[in-house]
């Protein structure tokens, strides 16, 4: 019951974050207080290599765990993220799956054993989880089985940030079409244009006077014609 009633208190926690850094920030605050692991970090690959986000006050570190993957193309985050399944690391001293990798590690960083997953949901996936401990041995059958659940957890928060981040980029795109299209009518009607000459002079507006062609077709709805590049910004708001 205390295991249940902590994983719901967990998911109202991390369904109420704002976007996806402050949720990112919580799943790794909320797993090393749980566990006691010595660093943890939220991985991406990108076209750069890997991307590491993290809470730790060793931001050092953790980025030099970043480079060395990103440098040997070996490791933890790309194994989770290209299978897909739970990784462990008991000792990085017996590790062989990836010796560039395991050396540089070893002689790098304090790191002796990891822990990574794959945050997945709907077969969409999220970014992997890294857990780390300067002990050997720290990743215990027991904190697996912990660290398996909160994995779950962990994606279903992220991906609702993600959804949710998207939906509000979608709703500003269609509020700013809409603005775009009703000041083009307007121009179209007060100066005789066709819709793409009204679209040109917006566009010719918006270089002029080095402002986003949104905020000019906004004040063009708002004001009834375009507004003029020596007016105060003061006057053009009122």
């Amino acid at each position: 019951m205390d295991s249940a009633r902590w994983f719901a208190a967990l998911a109202r926690d991390l369904a109420e974050q704002a976007d996806r850094d402050a949720a990112a920030s919580r799943v790794l605050d909320l797993i090393t207080g749980a566990i006691g692991c010595s660093f943890a970090a939220i991985a991406h690959l990108t076209p750069q290599g890997v991307l590491v986000h993290s809470n730790s006050t060793d931001q050092q570190l953790l980025a030099k765990v970043a480079a060395i993957s990103t440098g040997t193309g070996e490791g933890i985050a790309w194994e989770v993220l290209r299978t897909r399944a739970r990784v462990g690391v008991d000792d990085l001293a017996a590790e062989s799956r990836w010796p560039l990798f395991t050396e540089r590690l070893r002689t790098e960083t304090p790191i002796r054993s990891a822990l990574g997953y794959c945050l997945t949901l709907d077969n969409v996936v999220r970014a992997a989880m890294l857990l780390f401990s300067d002990e050997p041995g720290f990743f215990t059958d027991l904190i697996c089985r912990f660290a398996d659940v909160y994995a779950d957890h962990a994606a279903i928060a992220l991906a609702r940030v993600h959804d949710h981040e998207r939906a509000g980029n979608l709703e500003t795109a269609l509020q700013s079409n809409r603005e775009i299209g009703m000041a083009i009518g307007i121009l179209m009607v007060r100066y005789s244009l066709t819709d793409q000459a009204a679209f040109d002079l917006l566009r010719v507006t918006s270089q002029h006077q080095h402002r986003k062609l949104r905020d000019i077709a906004a004040e063009t709805v708002y004001r009834g014609d375009l507004p003029q590049r020596d007016e105060p910004a003061a006057l053009r708001l009122a």
